[in-house]
């Protein structure tokens, strides 16, 4: 039941770190910063 736990928790983390992600790409003013930000978020995966 742990491993089912620890996977139902990683997926929550996953989904809420793309949320945050696709929250800053509508934000973000520009292609250059739209960049960077998918750059940062393929580096922390």
């Amino acid at each position: 039941m742990t491993r089912f736990t620890q996977a139902i928790r990683r997926h929550r983390e996953t989904t809420r770190q793309e949320r945050e992600l696709n929250r800053a790409l509508r934000s973000a003013s520009g292609s250059d910063m739209r960049s960077e930000l998918v750059f940062l978020a393929n580096a922390g995966r």
